[in-house]
């Protein structure tokens, strides 16, 4: 409704008051039925809330072609601008917790928002335009102008329209955790085979080969706190953990028996022993 504002003074603009379905106040213009591609060219459009020097704003009334002299007053009209609500969406089934809706008219800047979801075994990468996404299109707490994010919703197949309240579906996108696995050769072990990265949850095979002369003698577990299947087997198996991973295949030399026997006239032998 209307504000007495003394000359000389500021005078802060309202941020609501109308209702309009589908829409929200953009911001005010000096004249009637601006929008946000006509204004500025036909009067200046000032943001809801904006704080506006009353001598800067008669000038521009007057500019725009209001006779604020004979009733001393200044009409503002309200700029409507199509509100948009932006849902964000798990991308995936086995996911946790939830993250807020945001709402932004299509002429402002949105600042999408960090992940509120937790999915076990994987890093949130960002957010997409499209379900089941490998690469995410826009980051966590990016600014983006809406009405820009709109289209690109629409040209990745999305429907937007008042029957839906112009909602823009985002997705988060996920990365399988992986970690390294390191296989170390010890004393008579000629080749391992299982380094490398591997997926969190993964059931990872090793195995040892020991060299000429030499057997595969046992698993010695460095770091990362895993359990082997079997720790005296040549090829074992255990489960990626959400950490790196270091073992140690062991050798031990071939060993056999020497048996010396006393024949007719021998009293007693030696060297019989393993070797």
């Amino acid at each position: 409704g209307p504000r007495t504002i003394l000359a000389g003074s500021t005078v802060t603009l309202p941020t609501k008051g109308f209702v309009k379905e589908d829409q929200g106040i953009l911001g005010w213009a000096l004249v009637d039925n601006a929008t946000p591609s006509t204004s500025p060219s036909v009067s200046p459009i000032y943001a809801a809330g904006e704080t506006v020097q009353l001598d800067t704003l008669r000038s521009a009334a007057e500019a725009a072609g209001q006779n604020v002299e004979s009733g001393r007053s200044i009409t503002l009209y309200a700029v409507w601008d199509t509100k948009y609500t932006i849902n964000y969406n798990p991308g995936a089934q086995d996911t946790t917790g939830a993250t807020i809706s945001s709402i932004s008219l299509g002429n402002n800047n949105v600042s999408l928002r960090s992940n509120g979801f937790t999915r076990p075994n994987y890093n949130f990468l960002g957010w997409s335009l499209t379900n089941n996404s490998s690469t995410a299109t826009y980051t966590a707490e990016q600014s983006i102008l809406t009405s820009t994010l709109a289209s690109a919703a629409t040209a990745a197949g999305q429907t937007i329209t008042p029957a839906n309240n112009n909602t823009i579906n985002l997705y988060a996108v996920w990365q399988i955790k992986s970690h390294n696995v390191s296989i170390t050769s010890g004393t008579g072990i000629a080749s391992t085979t299982g380094s490398g990265t591997h997926n969190v949850g993964d059931t990872v095979t090793i195995s040892a080969t020991p060299s000429s002369t030499y057997h595969f003698s046992s698993w010695a577990v460095d770091s990362g706190g895993v359990t082997l299947a079997s720790t005296t087997n040549s090829s074992t198996t255990f489960t990626m953990p959400d950490n790196d991973v270091t073992i140690t295949a062991n050798g031990a030399i071939n060993t056999h028996t020497v048996s010396i026997t006393s024949g007719t006239g021998i009293s007693s032998t030696t060297g019989a022993g393993t070797y």
